[in-house]
């Protein structure tokens, strides 16, 4: 856990300092997107029974954040908003703020979440 933990940061933190340059922020942002719907398949696939429940609720609760937010991404089509500030919080900040709690989200769970010994 703690290396996924690590990969994660280290992608987050890499996507923040390109943020520098806005394009090639939001290029690396899709690469985080990915990485961490990956890591969130993961472990709701096969760590999920390991994880306390309270990280369960988080795990939840950021599927369900993401789930709303990418499906609005396909409604969005229909509403043709004409409005800048919509499009940057809508297209770099929520995914950040996503991106920020599933961040913290892993944080906290590597820190609670102890290794079986493996017998053998």
């Amino acid at each position: 856990m703690k290396t996924i933990h690590q990969v994660n940061f280290g992608f987050f933190i890499f996507t923040l300092v390109l943020y520098l340059t806005i394009y090639l922020g939001l290029l690396a942002q899709v690469v985080l997107g990915v990485l961490q719907l990956s890591i969130g398949l993961y472990l709701i696939s096969y760590k999920y029974r390991e994880i306390p429940s309270e990280h369960q609720v988080q795990l939840k609760i950021y599927w369900v954040i993401t789930t709303v937010y990418l499906v609005s991404l396909f409604f969005l089509n229909v509403f043709n908003f004409q409005s800048n500030t919509f499009w940057v919080l809508y297209l770099m900040i929520a995914p950040m703020a996503i991106a920020t709690y599933f961040t913290t989200v892993l944080y906290k769970l590597q820190k609670k979440v102890v290794p079986t010994p493996s017998i053998r």
